[in-house]
């Protein structure tokens, strides 16, 4: 899997990886962004979302929960990804433990490298 960080002149982190062959992109973006993107007039805080034909995942910056949005939102790509399509079959329980074990490096990796260069870039605080 190759990883590509950056950061933009907000000093928010937009990082590159690969999967299955597919180049995705992490952008971290601001609420009224979020809004824009799904249509959203404010009823509802959207803490991330993922755009499959754009292979982007958008992460609000002022979530509370951005580990856990990103988990959320890299499981959506692995699904995506290998074959598993929104809506096209229900879960049981034996396919849910596979799909855990198959996906936990994959996401473990990307969480680790995101959140380093996150706290790497910090404001610093007096």
């Amino acid at each position: 899997m190759i990883i590509v960080l950056d950061i933009d002149r907000k000093r928010r982190i937009k990082m590159k990886f690969k999967i299955n062959g597919n180049t995705w992109e992490i952008l971290t973006i601001s609420n009224t962004e979020i809004d824009n993107i799904e249509g959203n007039n404010g009823e509802n805080f959207i803490h991330g979302t993922t755009r499959y034909g754009l292979n982007k995942i958008f992460i609000n910056e002022d979530t509370p929960e951005q580990l856990r949005t990103l988990k959320h939102e890299l499981v959506h790509v692995w699904l995506y990804e290998y074959g598993h399509r929104p809506d096209e079959k229900r879960y049981n329980e034996e396919d849910i433990c596979e799909i855990v074990a198959s996906i936990n490096d994959f996401i473990n990796e990307i969480i680790d490298k995101y959140f380093e260069v996150k706290d790497e870039y910090k404001p610093k605080h007096k």
